[in-house]
């Protein structure tokens, strides 16, 4: 469909569709060949028995970075669109009616490469537009021009919070849409998810041109307390707090702080939510999302007084 033309959704909420059966086939048995695994009927059977061949074999067949892809990918099963989902307050959308500047605003302060597109309200979802598409016809649209008639609003896939976020994947791929609204019983609005937002469950955090990358910004605190981005890694933290944790992060397949914390609670933890260590190292989220921690307070473990 041209861009030029104004696309119409791909389907209302209840009439979405499962991929068919043969592209989700095809998508597995490409998997399989890739990582050299045959036959046998289960290719999670096949991974798990792969990974522990691998831990008790003294030549090791996967680096560190390939073994945590291929636990992600055997959990990511059990996770829901839900889980990951931007909420409906957290979107960033524009109106149909609202002129081509505000869009262009809107791109330069949300350090997004694609926004949906809404009626009145988040529940009458007309699509998505793309920034390399708006930038294509920069100079020829009017700035007064309603974001309905400038021709550049692509469809978006519709898809329930229960439906598992590897199927999602799989028929985003398929239809090559790479935004999904997350749509309740009643066909209201209740996220978004993105292509990106999938692929990290497997590979982890994707960083792209729109992130800002930040050191660990380290905040000293009171009696040995600090501050500190959750991307800061797991050497920093312990030379900082002058004690060993890369035993224990070995133990997780971790590098970085935030991956240590959420593998200790086995989610990913809450604004305000404290975790305890086995060596008795608190970790109190102080910033984060359902995808991702962004900062962490960190406090020693006490002292034992050993008299």
């Amino acid at each position: 469909m041209s861009d030029d033309s104004l696309p119409e959704r791909t389907a209302a909420p209840e009439a979405r569709k499962e991929p068919p059966r043969d592209t989700r086939d095809s998508w597995i048995e490409r998997f399989k060949l890739a990582l050299g695994l045959k036959a046998p009927a289960s290719i999670r059977d096949d991974l798990e028995d792969a990974l522990e061949e691998s831990e008790e074999s003294a030549t090791d067949d996967f680096t560190r970075e390939e073994k945590r892809i291929l636990r992600n990918l055997l959990t990511a099963r059990d996770i829901r669109v839900q889980d990951v989902m931007v909420p409906r307050g957290a979107i960033v959308g524009i109106a149909d009616d609202a002129p081509f500047s505000e869009l262009r605003a809107l791109f330069t302060t949300a350090a997004h490469s694609r926004v949906p597109v809404y009626g009145e309200t988040l529940d009458d979802p007309k699509g998505m537009i793309h920034i390399r598409d708006m930038f294509a016809r920069l100079d020829v649209i009017p700035l007064d021009a309603k974001v309905a008639d400038i021709g550049l609003i692509r469809p978006v896939l519709f898809a329930p919070g229960s439906m598992p976020a590897l199927d999602l994947l799989i028929e985003m791929q398929a239809k090559r849409i790479h935004m999904a609204l997350v749509i309740d019983e009643y066909g209201a609005t209740d996220g978004l998810v993105s292509l990106e937002d999938l692929l990290e469950i497997i590979v982890g955090e994707i960083e792209d041109e729109h992130d800002i990358v930040e050191d660990s910004a380290v905040e000293l605190l009171s009696d040995g307390v600090l501050a500190i981005n959750a991307s800061a890694t797991i050497e920093e933290v312990a030379r900082l707090m002058s004690v060993d944790l890369e035993t224990e992060s070995d133990e997780h397949d971790v590098g970085t702080i935030g991956g240590y914390v959420t593998a200790l609670l086995g989610r990913v933890p809450g604004k305000g939510e404290t975790i305890t260590a086995p060596n008795g190292m608190a970790f109190t989220i102080l910033d984060g999302d359902a995808r991702r921690l962004k900062r962490v307070r960190i406090t020693p473990a006490p002292v034992v007084d050993e008299t």
